[in-house]
């Protein structure tokens, strides 16, 4: 029958003839091996960092020479040629790529972000919503608070024109807020407010033409504000 006392005199055996050191040799050399695999991941996201920071700043460049280019025919709302583009026409022996082509290949960069706002506001002006609605989802997700306007709206734009104003309330909403850090947001706290009473919240309506009231009574839409209350039957103070 084996104790406890025997047990305890196996493990003090084990240890006297360097069995406890056996095991940690390999603790080591198993350790030593896990930490050079880490240097070399290290080594590896070090120079995989360096190689997309590179390749995204040469993008970038590209993007940007490509939109100063193409932007002429946005300017002169020659809107089919800003989308496509024109191969006929040569700049240092480079045809003008369209808007739609930045976006494409370019899609990840500001400039290509700034090219599918671009898109969107042409798509929606010719009342293809639902692409103009994919170029504003393209246009997210940049730095710029202009561009997560733009984006925001145009996307709300669509789907109000589409008569989903459940669905275009809350986005004229969040481009409202960040304008709100620019301190313009009355526009579209005021198309929120609209297409909240067309979706039939009558009640977050006059949430929001009162605050408008309230806090963008420098601007036009304060009165317009006050046009919607009566409309609604609201008491204003």
């Amino acid at each position: 029958m084996t104790t406890n006392a025997d047990v305890n005199n196996d493990i003090v055996e084990e240890a006297e003839k360097g069995g406890s050191s056996i095991k940690s040799d390999e603790f080591f050399k198993k350790n030593m091996t896990m930490i050079g695999g880490g240097i070399i991941i290290v080594l590896v996201a070090i120079g995989l960092y360096w190689y997309i920071s590179n390749n995204q700043k040469e993008k970038e460049a590209i993007a940007s020479l490509a939109l100063s280019r193409v932007k002429i025919f946005y300017e002169r709302a020659e809107f089919d040629k800003a989308l496509k583009g024109d191969p006929a026409i040569k700049i240092r022996g480079e045809s003008i790529i369209g808007l739609r082509e930045i976006v494409e290949n370019y899609g990840s960069t500001s400039a290509g972000k700034m090219a599918a706002l671009m898109s969107g506001d042409i798509l929606l002006s010719q009342k293809k919503y639902s692409e103009a609605l994919s170029m504003y989802e393209a246009a997210q997700g940049g730095d710029s608070k202009i561009l997560a306007v733009g984006a925001k709206a145009g996307m709300a734009a669509c789907k109000e024109s589409e008569k989903k104003y459940s669905e275009a309330a809350p986005m004229y909403e969040e481009a409202a807020q960040y304008m709100k850090e620019i301190g313009d947001e009355a526009k579209y706290r005021y198309f929120a407010a609209l297409s909240y009473e067309k979706s039939g919240n009558k009640d977050k309506a006059k949430e929001l033409y009162t605050l408008i009231t309230k806090e963008n009574r420098d601007t036009e839409f304060k009165d317009l504000a006050i046009g919607a209350m009566s409309r609604l039957g609201m008491i204003i103070e």
